[in-house]
């Protein structure tokens, strides 16, 4: 036998040794003994394989400057995420990212960092438009929102609460206790300072403090009744016509 015999002998062996191994082996994918991958996909699109051999566009786009946009072709940032879905899984309502860390210890499923050392900076920042939208909201055993600053010059600010309407009763800081033992508000100033404070206008004109002994000032002075704004007005015929307003939270 001369080589060329020899040769499309050693083919023919090698092809009835591929067809016998696809014989004996089931699979649910066609046969494909030279891996051949088939399909195609739309530039900028992260290819995704719907079998082993067919590919074709993921939902995730890279633009030119490297921005990743999932539910997006037009990122306007490194990561950006938009989400459509208006049914939720579980008992959860539609959640864009889901982020969960199951170690015992940790900082947490989702740790944003501002590092830059100059200018007014944010690592998390949360916004809602809806007018009964909640930008943050924090879970926990023990706290559920916790800021920490260890800023020693200048103004510097733990958990800052701002209402911004010009009009209407919006409230800066709001807190309350479902619990006859709890607290609605807690203020505790270790080294002994000024428990609570209390400033007006524009150029924060303090009108009333609480010192580290209990000691009330207050400019206006007292007044042992009033504090439901409708019993500081002046009343005049019996007192039993007039009804209390009283401000519901929802």
């Amino acid at each position: 036998m001369n080589w060329k015999n020899r040769k499309v002998a050693a083919m023919l062996l090698a092809f009835s040794s591929i067809a016998f191994a696809q014989q004996s082996v089931p699979s649910a994918f066609p046969p494909n003994p030279f891996h051949l991958i088939f399909g195609q996909g739309t530039s900028n699109f992260i290819p995704r394989f719907s079998s082993p051999s067919v590919i074709g566009n993921s939902k995730i786009f890279q633009a030119n400057d490297g921005s990743i946009g999932i539910g997006t072709t037009l990122p306007l940032w490194p990561l950006h995420l938009v989400s459509t879905n208006t049914v939720g899984s579980g008992t959860y309502p539609p959640i864009a990212l889901w982020a969960e860390s199951t170690a015992p210890n940790t900082w947490g499923g989702v740790y944003a960092v501002a590092s830059s050392t100059s200018g007014y900076t944010i690592a998390l920042n949360g916004e809602a438009y809806s007018p009964n939208g909640i930008g943050v909201i924090g879970q926990g055993g023990l706290d559920g929102v916790v800021g920490n600053t260890a800023n020693t010059s200048g103004f510097a600010v733990g958990v800052s609460g701002s209402s911004q309407g010009v009009t209407g009763p919006g409230v800066g800081v709001f807190g309350q206790s479902f619990s006859s033992g709890g607290i609605a508000g807690l203020f505790i100033n270790r080294p002994g300072g000024d428990i609570l404070q209390g400033r007006v206008n524009t150029v924060d004109l303090t009108v009333f403090r609480v010192d580290g002994t209990g000691r009330v000032f207050a400019d206006g002075g007292f007044q042992p009744s009033g504090a439901d704004f409708a019993e500081s007005m002046a009343a005049t015929g019996d007192r039993t016509k007039y009804g209390r307003r009283r401000l519901v939270s929802n």
